[in-house]
Order: structure tokens, then C-alpha cells, then sequence
């Protein structure tokens, strides 16, 4: 029953830690003892280790650019699957 109790606080101070926008909640975890387990106090000396907004932000991964190799449109990515397959001369 107590390592049950134990593994329901740390998934509450993980949530507590994700929602208040830790960087890291693994870091973050490590680091809230010394602080007294007061996500505020580590707010305050470690500015770095939580985000300025309520969350932190999910990255993309987006650049804005295109594919690399991607088709536009449907006849380019026929010509490109026939370059590949090695039958690029063998159209109708």
C-alpha cells in the first residue's frame, strides 16, 4: 500500500511539475528537494528549468519547408516512382 501511495505522489508532483511548464521533469524532479518540494521556490532560483507560460510548448519539428523529394502534384510523383522503380522510359 506504500509503494502505491509513493508512486501516486511522484505522478502528482510529474503532472504538477508538467503543468506549472518544466523544461525538464526529470531535472526538475531531481532539483525540487532542495527547494523543499515548493515548485515556487524552484520557479524562482532556477528561472531556466520552467517555462514563462503556464505550459511548455510542444515543439513541431516544422521548418516550413517543403520535402525533400516531395511531388506537387500527382503527374511528378508518377514520373518520380517510375525513376525509382527504373521503368521511367517505359510510359504510354
Amino acid at each position: 500500500m506504500d509503494k502505491l501511495h509513493r508512486q501516486g505522489d511522484e505522478e502528482r508532483v510529474g503532472f504538477e511539475l508538467q503543468i506549472a511548464g518544466a523544461r525538464n521533469i526529470k531535472a526538475a524532479r531531481a532539483l525540487l528537494s532542495d527547494y523543499g518540494n515548493d515548485i515556487d521556490k524552484l520557479r524562482a532560483a532556477e528561472p531556466w528549468m520552467i517555462s514563462a507560460g503556464t505550459t511548455a510548448q510542444a515543439q513541431t519539428g516544422a521548418t516550413g519547408l517543403p520535402n525533400a523529394g516531395a511531388a506537387t502534384d500527382e503527374s511528378a510523383q508518377m514520373r518520380r516512382w517510375r525513376r525509382i522503380s527504373g521503368s521511367e522510359g517505359d510510359e504510354k
